[in-house]
């Protein structure tokens, strides 16, 4: 294997990706242009095209990456910019497009999830709006894919979850009673009816995690959550 190399990434790395091809990652850092793929587990980094490599088809827009998602299909990755606009890619950052739509606040903590299973490709974004939380998605296999407000959100906070299972993408999410529900994601702005409901786990859920076998129509069989309290 080869040796891990170093990337010249301002401040360091502020996030980190894993693509669904073995070997792939990407690393964003705190700087306009600086989102970097490794083919070979980090061997070597390049520079994704940006502005000054590729005015058409590069990042267009100069303002730092905050945030970079996959979806777990190889080559499919995207990148909130600091200016609140969000860009994907389906070719490994070799050519960006934007996802219009969604009401960002510049430089606001936001969650960005990407899930890719059968015929289902949908781009989650929580976002904080001017009472509570905002979520849109994003039907990607459409030809422009745009954001949507959903009029419900899939849960009450930012800890959720999100893994691709046999057919379809699944996420995981808790409520104000303290109960984690899993829902198939889709496009609707309502959510759908839950396939399965945790109870009891308390109010102050710190982190989730969603993965395992999955068989058609089911969610993935593995699920972690973690309080203050309790784990």
């Amino acid at each position: 294997s080869a040796n891990l190399k170093t990337v010249p990434l301002y401040g360091g790395g502020v996030d980190v990706a894993a693509d669904g091809k073995p070997g792939v990652f990407y690393v964003i850092g705190a700087n306009v242009g600086e989102v970097y793929r490794t083919l070979d587990w980090g061997g070597t980094w390049t520079q994704v095209t940006v502005t000054p490599d590729d005015p058409a088809w590069g990042l267009p827009e100069a303002a730092a990456p905050q945030y970079i998602t996959t979806s777990g299909y190889p080559g499919e990755v995207a990148v909130v910019l600091a200016n609140g606009s969000v860009f994907y890619s389906t070719d490994y950052g070799t050519t960006w497009s934007v996802v219009p739509g969604a009401s960002t606040p510049e430089l606001d903590f936001r969650e960005l999830l990407w899930g890719h299973a059968g015929t289902r490709s949908v781009l989650l974004l929580i976002t904080p709006g001017a009472q509570t939380l905002d979520t849109y998605v994003a039907d990607m296999t459409a030809p422009l894919p745009k954001f949507v407000r959903m009029s419900e959100p899939y849960g009450d906070g930012w800890d959720i979850a999100l893994a691709d299972g046999v057919d379809q993408p699944w996420l995981a999410a808790p409520d104000s009673s303290g109960d984690v529900r899993v829902f198939p994601l889709t496009t609707a702005l309502r959510p759908p009816s839950p396939a399965t409901t945790l109870t009891g786990l308390g109010t102050d859920i710190e982190a989730i995690g969603l993965g395992g076998a999955s068989a058609p129509g089911k969610p993935p069989a593995g699920i972690v959550v973690s309080s203050l309290y309790q784990a």
